[in-house]
């Protein structure tokens, strides 16, 4: 579900859960329509970062 279109444009938020690319979004609502330029969708940084062995230290800052 969209909102409505101001002035030609719509804005709201998308989520993308994928790497691709070449993506477009295309809204649809009241009779008018609109397809995003397209855009790469790259990947962000990891949930979580694992050390092992887990017995493994390190002092921040020092080298």
């Amino acid at each position: 579900m969209t909102g409505a279109f101001v002035n030609g444009k719509w804005t709201g938020d998308v989520v993308i859960k994928k790497v691709a690319k070449n993506v477009r979004i295309t809204t649809r609502g009241s009779g008018k329509s609109g397809i995003s330029n397209s855009f790469d969708v790259e990947a962000g940084p990891p949930d979580k970062l694992v050390i092992t062995p887990s017995s493994f230290t390190m002092n921040a800052g020092e080298l």
